[in-house]
């Protein structure tokens, strides 16, 4: 029973962003990289197979490349990084 309501809650949000789109228009929706990532960690959660049926803003791809990037930067290691020689221990 609860699985069926999580179905039509589902389905109803489908509708509903369908709806949207189709008075956007053909305009390209322009997102913040919060929205962005809000996004991919959702879209990550849910697996490839199912974003291809839910996803009506970005691809599917898009989704998981925005992932990929986050973690990238979140394992980039940039930030300890400092120029010059590293400093000798007294």
């Amino acid at each position: 029973m609860l699985n069926e309501h999580q179905q039509r809650v589902v389905e109803c949000l489908k509708a509903e962003n369908q709806v949207l789109r189709e008075q956007l228009g053909p305009k390209r929706i322009r997102l913040n990289d919060d929205q962005r990532r809000r996004l991919a960690v959702v879209g990550r959660a849910i697996g490839r197979k199912a974003l291809s049926e839910i996803c009506s803003i970005v691809t599917r791809d898009t989704m998981l490349r925005w992932h990929r990037k986050l973690i990238a930067q979140k394992h980039d290691g940039s930030g300890s990084r400092r120029a010059g020689r590293p400093g000798v221990m007294r």
